[in-house]
């Protein structure tokens, strides 16, 4: 039995490759809105949809130890902002003791019991209207991306279709 060798280290991101990132993401007036520095490196197979398709694309030739800045628009990103995300849902599906006001952001979970956020558009007598688009939907992101390393992608990732970390195999359900 040959032992398994290791994932080819790569100088530059290419599609099918896996790719290991910090960053910081920017709104449209500057400010840091999410950042993972500090943290553990994301790591994503490029081109399998695992981030953003503009930031993904954005990486492509990128070389270990170069940081990047990317600008993605909306239809690239978390798409645009769409009125048939929003819904009127009855006052009293909110605790009691919410503070049920505009712009309110309140965690739930789709009937698929997948979570998501949605943020109060309107509060009316009986009824809250809710958008439900993603918080980011109809920005441009700005992202500052430092790449950390560049590597082959596994046969099973490939597979897969995702990144299995040095911490060992994880599937999503």
């Amino acid at each position: 039995m040959t032992p398994k060798s290791e994932p080819k280290s790569l100088a530059a991101v290419k599609d099918g490759a896996v790719v290991a990132i910090y960053y910081t993401l920017h709104d449209e007036e500057g400010r840091p809105v999410e950042s993972n520095k500090g943290g553990r490196p994301l790591v994503y197979l490029s081109g399998a949809g695992n981030i953003v398709k503009g930031l993904d694309q954005g990486l492509i030739g990128a070389k270990r130890g170069e940081t990047r800045r990317v600008k993605v628009a909306p239809e690239d990103g978390y798409g645009t902002w769409d009125e048939k995300h929003l819904e009127d849902i009855p006052r009293n599906a909110f605790p009691p003791d919410a503070d049920v006001v505009k712009g309110a952001v309140f965690h739930g979970q789709t009937p698929d019991g997948l979570p998501i956020q949605i943020r109060v558009h309107e509060v009316g007598e009986e009824t809250v209207k809710v958008d439900k688009n993603h918080p980011l939907a109809g920005k441009t992101l700005d992202f500052e991306v430092y790449v950390y390393g560049v590597r082959e992608a596994t046969d099973e990732e490939r597979e897969h279709k995702h990144a299995h970390g040095p911490g060992g195999h994880h599937h999503h359900h």
